[in-house]
């Protein structure tokens, strides 16, 4: 419901966008992120709160708010995401988008004590995109992105790895029109494709043409 308060673990390429849902929906935007540096994009991407995970403790943070009616886990970090269940609301849920191989340590009374549930999503149908697109185009919801030249696609690769593109995980893509072909570089790979290679997702990507 409007007003409801909603945080966000992390707002990097998922999380800015998630932080910036909230608002728009009417929630009460909570941002999670590592370090105070953050805070400052968490309020203009829209958050009403802003919680430093590194310093503070998160559960007894959004208690103060009255707690979570959800928590978006966008992080790659079970173990960051363990702390945010006990800020749960009553019937609250921690959704879980951010995929890690390490399990999420949870009691069942955690869970039991205040009906709170632990939900994993992968994507929803092409309907649920195009509402998506919709409605950002509608509210002014807007990914960050960081544009070069190719010739320092090495440079933004290496500014990705060292966590220093904007909130670490905002995708740097570089474009350019080579030879009739279309080259683009996403956040997980940044060497230049052969022609006719395609990757699918956020992965390099060249479409030649013509």
């Amino acid at each position: 419901m409007p007003g409801d308060v909603v945080a966000i673990l992390g707002i990097g390429g998922l999380g800015h966008l998630g932080v910036q849902f909230a608002n728009k929906l009417g929630f009460r935007a909570v941002a999670i992120a590592r370090g105070g540096d953050k805070e400052a994009l968490a309020r203009k991407l829209g958050a009403h709160h802003f919680i430093d995970n590194a310093t503070e403790d998160v559960a007894a943070a959004l208690n103060r708010l009255g707690g979570a009616r959800a928590v978006l886990a966008t992080i790659t970090s079970a173990k960051a995401m363990t702390p945010a269940i006990n800020g749960l609301a009553v019937r609250g849920r921690l959704i879980v988008i951010g995929v890690d191989v390490e399990p999420i340590e949870i009691s069942p009374l955690q869970l039991i004590g205040a009906s709170r549930s632990v939900v994993g999503h992968a994507a929803g149908a092409s309907i649920d995109s195009q509402d998506t697109l919709a409605f950002s185009a509608l509210s002014g919801v807007r990914p960050m992105i960081e544009t070069m030249p190719l010739a320092r696609a090495w440079e933004a690769y290496a500014r990705m790895m060292r966590g220093e593109v904007p909130t670490q995980s905002i995708r740097a893509r570089v474009t350019e029109v080579r030879n009739g072909a279309w080259i683009g570089i996403g956040g997980h790979l940044a060497v230049p494709p052969l022609p006719h290679h395609r990757a699918y997702g956020s992965r390099t990507t060249a479409v030649r043409s013509g």
